[in-house]
């Protein structure tokens, strides 16, 4: 994947992604290996299926897409990104709004509705858990380890 590919999806989500994330997919595949059933492909780092709609600021800061999704509305910050299927509809997302990039399992069945009362998400640890549990404090604390645990299985 070429520099200027990654910065249109930075360009895109509003944020630059981990530097971590974008030398795995300049350096050494475009995804298809790492911790759950893999990381996806770049090209799958944006929701196209939710690309219509209009962008609103839900929360301060954090730049959102207004759509729907089977006949629920969502408000879907551009900077929470999928990064690897958990399986059984589980998608795990990097919330790239929030400056350590944490890593969130969010069950897509189950997207929430925009909260009645956004002014109570005020920091971004309020906004990932709104929409997932956090998995790992960090995209790189959780590439680190899942190498460690499969050091550990080929020893």
């Amino acid at each position: 994947m070429s520099e200027s590919d990654l910065l249109d999806i930075e360009k895109s989500i509003g944020t630059p992604l981990p530097s971590l994330l974008k030398r795995i997919y300049s350096e050494i595949a475009n995804g298809g290996f790492g911790p759950a059933l893999g990381l996806v492909p770049a090209s799958s780092l944006l929701y196209t299926d939710h690309n219509s709609g209009k962008i609103v600021e839900y929360w301060p800061g954090v730049p959102c897409r207004h759509t729907s999704f089977e006949d629920r509305e969502l408000i879907l910050p551009l900077a929470l990104i999928p990064i690897a299927e958990g399986g059984c509809q589980i998608l795990l997302h990097i919330a790239c709004f929030h400056s350590d990039f944490p890593v969130l399992e969010v069950d897509e069945d189950c997207w929430p509705e925009p909260p009645m009362n956004p002014e109570l998400f005020t920091i971004p640890e309020e906004i990932c858990t709104y929409f997932g549990a956090i998995i790992s404090p960090s995209f790189n604390q959780w590439m680190a380890d899942w190498l460690a645990s499969t050091t550990k299985q080929s020893s």
